[in-house]
């Protein structure tokens, strides 16, 4: 498995386990009950869309309507 992907282990995480972050370690382990088909596993869950919340500062709105 690809492991230089930086979000994929948190995606991972998130669709098995429901953790919100997750380690390279973790995300070798938790699909161990699919083995010899790891790799396809994490590429159905990109695929159908998992996403793992995002944290981060979110962008204040703004005001337009004096413009």
């Amino acid at each position: 498995m690809d492991l230089a992907l930086r979000r994929l282990k948190h995606v991972v995480g998130w669709a098995l386990a429901g953790r919100a972050r997750s380690s390279d370690e973790q995300m070798l382990e938790l699909p161990a009950p699919y083995a010899g088909n790891r790799h396809r596993v994490c590429r159905l869950i990109g695929l159908a869309g998992a996403r793992a919340p995002r944290f981060g500062p979110r962008l204040a709105p703004q005001e337009h309507r004096y413009h």
